[in-house]
Order: C-alpha cells, then structure tokens, then sequence
C-alpha cells in the first residue's frame, strides 16, 4: 500500500491531465514528468504554508484544506498555460503571458512593424507584477523550472487566491478577481470551477490515486 501524502496526491492528479501538445517533441515523458514531479512537491509546500493555520497574514491566508487549495493551484496552471514547458522556463512566445505590444518604423520602408516588446505575466499561474501580493525578491525569482522558481510562483499565486476569496467569499468569485483583477464576476469562471471540482473529486478518492500512482511505476 502507497502511503498518500498530499505530494503525491498532486503528482498522481498531475499524471491525469494531457500533456501540452507543442511539449511533446519538446522534452522526453521522463522529461515531463520530472517537471510534474517538480510542480508536485512546489504545489504541496506552498498549500502547507498558505493554509491560515500555518500562516500569520489573515489577509492573504487560504481558510479551507491544504488539499482544496492544491486542486485549485492546479485546476489554475492548468487553465492558464496547461503547464507547458516553455512558460514554465519563462520562454514565453509573442501573444502569450500578456504580450505588451510595440511598433517601430522601418527606415528603409518607412513601414510600421509590430514586436513583443515584454510580457507581463509569469510562472505557469500567469502572475502579474503587484506590490500587493508580490515582493521584487519573489518577482525575480519566479521564472524558470527549478523546484525554488515553481514553489514561488505556487505560494505567490496560493497568497492571491486566499486574498481573492476573502474578497469576494466564493470560489467562483476569488477565480473571477485573480482573473480579472477588478471583479468577483467574470464569464470563464465557471470552467474553472468546474475543473477544480473533478479534480478535488478525484484526490478524494484514495483507490483510485493509489492505482495511478501504481500503474504509472509500472511504465517504469
């Protein structure tokens, strides 16, 4: 018998989502899973630390299970970027992570070229720079696939999400102002909500963890 603890029980719900398309020719399946791990251990010690009962800041501290906050990091990754390898190194392309979009004129033709001038979100929860939730140490620490990248960007994205439901006082809400940014409506919400339920569903049931789990070291 597997001993379930709550990293495990991520990388086992992490094994259940498809890979990102493009990442396929990209990085080998030890490669992927090497990263899910990484994600796993990052997801899990962020939601220790982000529960009220082990944080200090009322404000910013998640008030239900460690295990309820970790579905919705995922059910959040998952939704903004499918854990793709390329954010997670913080190699976005242009059109992603909040292109912020420049033009300059070529002297030669005297046409207007359109460039991606920066992008304006980070990590795999598209965070944007705020002096309200993140520190500038934090800031230049979240890009990037190490285990101390992922788990920066877990925690600050974890601070959000507790500030965004103590804001708004439903699921459906904190999701809608980490999205928006300004209100505790917004139509995608309720795909998110959705995800997040299944997942949650699933980490509940320990059987069915144990046989991914068992089956996945039996690829070897």
């Amino acid at each position: 018998m597997i001993t379930l603890t709550l990293q495990k029980i991520i990388f086992a719900i992490l094994l259940t989502l498809p890979q990102y398309e493009n990442d396929i020719n990209v990085e080998t399946q030890q490669q992927h899973q090497d990263r899910l791990e990484t994600f796993s251990y990052a997801i899990a010690e962020a939601s220790h630390e982000s529960v009220c009962e082990n944080n200090n800041n009322a404000k910013f501290c998640w008030t239900k299970t460690e295990l309820e906050l970790s579905m919705l990091l995922v059910s959040k990754a998952w939704h903004e970027t499918k854990f793709s390898q390329h954010v997670h190194a913080g190699k976005c392309n242009p059109g992603e992570c909040d292109t912020v979009w420049k033009t300059w004129t070529s002297p030669k033709t005297q046409q207007q070229v359109k460039y991606a001038a920066y992008y304006k979100a980070r990590s795999n929860w598209q965070i944007h720079r705020n002096s309200t939730y993140v520190s500038q140490e934090e800031w230049k620490n979240m890009s990037g696939t190490s285990l101390l990248s992922t788990k920066t960007s877990a925690i600050v994205a974890a601070r959000m999400l507790g500030f965004t439901y103590d804001r708004c006082k439903t699921l459906t809400g904190a999701i809608s102002l980490y999205a928006t940014g300004k209100s505790c409506k917004w139509s995608g919400a309720q795909n998110r909500v959705w995800l997040y339920t299944q997942l949650l569903k699933k980490a509940n049931d320990q059987e069915k963890i144990e046989q991914i789990l068992v089956e996945n070291n039996a690829k070897g």
